[in-house]
């Protein structure tokens, strides 16, 4: 994988499932709550694929954005491929599925399922 694009892992939470971003934990019915600091790289990121824009934050979801935000991306530090955690991340208690992210090369040719676009 060239330096500077990390392919992550993707995780599709569990319903009734979320991510605190600002805290880097998963929120269940409360009071659940699952901190994966413990089983990850130092430097590790954990992202939402699709985070609420402030201005969207006290309005009501659509059931598509709902959907959306139910994926997390786990971004590695260099050197660290997907793989290497699909099984331990695929056991959390929050976690539905997870599955490695398309693996990019340059000049933007992606490695994945979905057809590329000419």
């Amino acid at each position: 994988m060239p330096p500077g694009i990390p392919r992550p892992l993707v995780l599709k939470l569990k319903p009734n499932w979320s991510l605190n971003v600002d805290r880097g934990v998963f929120l269940g019915t409360q009071p659940l709550e699952f901190d994966p600091a413990a089983d990850l790289p130092k430097g590790t990121a954990i992202t939402a694929a699709m985070p609420i824009p402030p201005a969207r934050k006290h309005q009501r979801l659509t059931a598509a954005d709902r959907d959306l935000m139910s994926y997390v991306h786990l971004v590695f530090p260099n050197g660290q491929e997907p793989e290497e955690f699909l099984d331990l991340v695929s056991h959390w208690p929050c976690v539905e599925s997870a599955y490695p992210g398309p693996r990019c090369e340059l000049p933007g040719v992606c490695n994945s399922m979905a057809p590329s676009i000419p």
